[in-house]
């Protein structure tokens, strides 16, 4: 009997591990078109598209924007947050990013939705990944890649109530 519940675990922890769930189909693109890498600085961008993503047993909140006017205009920057596994609180980035994306504090209860992000423009922090080797050092320049840090503010796009 406990081999039985052990088997049924293993195999909806495996389906679990593999599922990519995206709003969008995704066409093929290489490594350096997938995650660009910019100067870091504040951009302009619009969240076009945001996507969960369960992998390892974790879930992840991807937001993707698009850079909008200057340099790098049209070139398409990526934001990772974790989801937490308790309760979603202030000190989670999700949570911060929600705050600003709303321009408010969300009322107590409020559910979490994802439209909430998309088709507004924000001006955001960009910075290169932060991809280390085990002894701590940074991997190597081909490695790095550029990352949507923090949602500054809210520039245009109505505020949910």
């Amino acid at each position: 009997m406990g081999s039985d519940k052990l088997r049924k675990r293993s195999r909806s922890v495996a389906k679990m591990d593999s599922v990519d769930v995206h709003s969008e189909p995704r066409e093929q693109t290489s490594a350096e078109e997938a995650y660009p890498r910019i100067e870091p600085g504040v951009y302009s961008a619009i969240c076009y598209r945001t996507r969960t993503l369960l992998r390892f047993s974790r879930r992840s909140l991807i937001l993707d924007f698009r850079l909008y006017g200057g340099r790098y205009d049209g070139v398409t920057i990526s934001m990772f947050c974790t989801y937490p596994i308790e309760k979603l609180s202030p000190a989670h980035k999700l949570y911060q990013q929600w705050t600003l994306a709303i321009a408010r504090r969300p009322y107590r209860g409020e559910r979490f939705s994802m439209r909430v992000f998309k088709n507004k423009m924000y001006s955001v922090a960009v910075r290169d990944s932060k991809c280390r080797l085990q002894s701590g050092s940074l991997k190597s320049d081909l490695l790095q890649y550029s990352v949507v840090d923090t949602i500054i503010e809210t520039q245009t796009g109505t505020p949910v109530s």
